[in-house]
């Protein structure tokens, strides 16, 4: 029987770096041994000069040091047992790559910068515990909402299913470093956040145009703040709902005071106190915004996503991968796509990623990208039939698509993009800035999805029951018609060279068997 074995996971913010251990069991529970928190002064940094400056550097080295040596006594290894993650403050600095090999060379511990469309996956995995035990929250359109230092991430769930994921360059240390160089006053501080809250809300109110949101769940380390204020007996477990009025009188308490009073009267680091007012105004005046009355306080956080995935990794990945999916639709039928196509040539490029595992060598998260790809690849379609494989790209790349990163979204993006006309060539400059690695495996997914849209090529969707044989110098497609054979046959003649250049196999489409003739 497997040992149970410790985890640690660590998340670096604008403000703060929290750790906390637990004990994975064999089955996935998850106990917990201890949290760690350190005061960190890295939003003020890279908001305000660019760069994390060598006393916060130090600083964090220090913090990072301390965890080492927990981690060390509960027995882990910081190398196969700690999942260290860093958001924007870290992420946009200059530095960023000197200051992560800075504190692992001095702690031995990797740490890893994560973009807006990782840490909406991780808040995914952290509150969907919470939302399925509500089982009525399913039957609602739901928005998921941080404000973090740097960013606001919002996500967006219908009858369970994510919908839509945004991050936006809002936050609330990224205000305060830009009020602290315009003026100390108060009342002109006062203007300049309500403008900038304002601003938030336009672009959300843009991307939630033809959607009622029914319930808004907020997330950070404000919220749990307030909510252990307004119910001292909460345990975080849960979500707490609160009236509207509840959280706007505990906004227009704290954001009239210094930060020095707030530290003073409830004992905390003067970086979180600073932050603490303007937070939650930005909180309730998106709830305003909204139009809601009552709000759900949650106390996941970013280490609660982290340690769903340590905890059972198998299990979240394919209820994580149906989410990728129906988002993935979402976006589709937002480019008004033929919805019958797509999910055909998804399934077609699936059975062929399938059947060719031994060759290609590529992984589940692969398959996953290709899926993606293949119900998006006609997107371009919305802005003009003129090569609109060049447009699919454009738009899968200034999508948030949620769960994917952005080296994921670029992958997608030129696997779409080559699904018709030009192959891949070093002389595309999009295609010339990804790795070797990223480059194999772009020619391998456009081979693939190339193939899957050919064999429907007619829309008709005849071919989605096919069949496929190998040979050793064939892959046959068997179909059950004879008019689509020929328009494959038509098609593939462009478009299984790329195929047949990779794998060294013929892509032949056959009739399994002849209509029959009812005519006279």
């Amino acid at each position: 029987m497997k040992k149970p074995r410790i985890k640690a996971v660590i998340d670096l913010g604008s403000v703060s770096a929290r750790m906390e251990i637990v004990q994975a069991t064999p089955d996935g529970e998850l106990r917990p041994l201890d949290s760690l928190y350190q005061s960190v002064q890295l939003g003020r940094d890279t908001f305000n000069s660019g760069r994390i400056g060598r006393n916060s550097v130090e600083q964090c080295v220090r913090a990072f040091r301390s965890f080492a040596t927990v981690i060390k006594e509960y027995g882990a290894d910081l190398t196969s047992d700690v999942t260290a993650v860093a958001t924007s403050a870290v992420r946009e600095a200059r530095n960023c790559d000197t200051f992560l090999e800075r504190i692992y060379v001095a702690t031995g511990i990797w740490v890893q910068p994560i973009d807006g469309a990782t840490v909406n996956r991780l808040t995914f995995l952290g509150v969907w515990p919470l939302i399925r035990s509500r089982t009525k929250l399913l039957e609602k359109n739901i928005c998921i909402l941080e404000i973090g230092g740097g960013t606001t991430d919002l996500l967006g769930m219908r009858h369970g299913e994510v919908r839509f994921s945004h991050s936006y360059r809002f936050g609330s240390y990224r205000f305060l470093e830009t009020a602290n160089r315009i003026s100390t006053i108060r009342r002109i501080e006062s203007d300049m956040a309500r403008n900038e809250i304002n601003s938030l809300l336009r672009s959300i109110n843009d991307d939630l145009a033809d959607i009622r949101i029914n319930r808004l769940i907020l997330m950070g380390g404000e919220i749990r703040f307030v909510a252990h204020r307004i119910n001292p007996e909460w345990d975080e477990k849960t979500l707490l709902t609160v009236n509207l009025a509840s959280l706007r009188k505990q906004a227009q308490k704290f954001f009239p005071l210094n930060p020095e009073e707030i530290a003073s009267l409830f004992k905390m680091p003067i970086e979180e106190a600073q932050i603490l007012g303007f937070s939650l105004l930005a909180y309730t005046q998106i709830a305003e915004n909204l139009s809601l009355k009552q709000v759900l306080l949650c106390g996941a956080t970013l280490r609660s996503g982290l340690l769903a995935e340590a905890g059972n990794p198998l299990k979240w990945r394919e209820d994580f991968e149906k989410q990728i999916i129906s988002s993935a639709r979402q976006s589709a039928l937002k480019y008004n796509c033929d919805m019958n196509h797509a999910d055909c040539v998804e399934k077609l490029a699936q059975m062929i990623f399938r059947e060719m595992s031994n060759e290609h060598k590529l992984n589940k998260h692969h398959e996953l990208l290709l899926r993606v790809a293949a119900l998006l690849h006609d997107c371009g379609r919305f802005v003009s039939l003129s090569a609109h494989h060049k447009h699919s790209r454009y738009l899968i790349e200034n999508s948030d698509l949620f769960g994917l990163s952005r080296a994921d979204i670029r992958i997608v993006a030129l696997t779409a993009r080559y699904h018709r006309r030009a192959e891949p060539k070093p002389t595309h400059t999009d295609y010339n800035l990804l790795t070797r690695e990223e480059k194999m495996t772009v020619n391998k997914l456009a081979s693939f999805l190339r193939v899957a849209d050919a064999l429907d090529n007619l829309h008709t969707q005849n071919a989605a029951e096919c069949t496929i044989e190998r040979t050793e110098s064939e892959l046959r497609f068997r179909v059950d018609s004879v008019s689509d054979i020929h328009a494959a046959q038509l098609a593939l003649r462009e478009k299984s060279r790329l195929f047949e250049q990779i794998f060294g196999l013929t892509v032949t489409p056959v009739v399994t068997r002849k209509r029959v003739n009812h005519g006279v």
